[in-house]
């Protein structure tokens, strides 16, 4: 599997981030466009996040984000995008628990 989170390394607080992140990576080789898929937030900080999904990334892959915003009326799905890469990818109990840091 991928390298797996070092001991802490961490630069700054995790906040928890217990929601449905939206992201999308690029389509299989040979196939235009991009895929949307959903994962679990678990923490998030200024410089990344960890999310839970079912499907694997790749070392250092770039993927777009859609960070929902709380305050946002009630039904009203708002996203904030931004881009990420992927620094380490660790499977648990069925799925990849992956961490993201922020490009932008």
């Amino acid at each position: 599997m991928s390298s797996a989170p070092s001991p802490e390394r961490r630069r700054t607080e995790r906040i928890l981030l217990a929601t449905r992140v939206a992201y999308y990576s690029p389509s299989r080789q040979g196939h235009r466009g991009t895929r949307l898929h959903a994962a679990e937030g678990v923490d998030i900080s200024q410089g990344g996040l960890c999310i839970r999904t079912t499907i694997r990334l790749s070392m250092f892959q770039i993927i777009r984000l859609g960070l929902p915003v709380r305050s946002a009326p009630v039904g009203t799905p708002i996203a904030t995008p931004t881009l990420a890469e992927c620094r380490w990818v660790e499977l648990r109990h069925g799925q990849y628990r992956v961490g993201l840091r922020f490009l932008l």
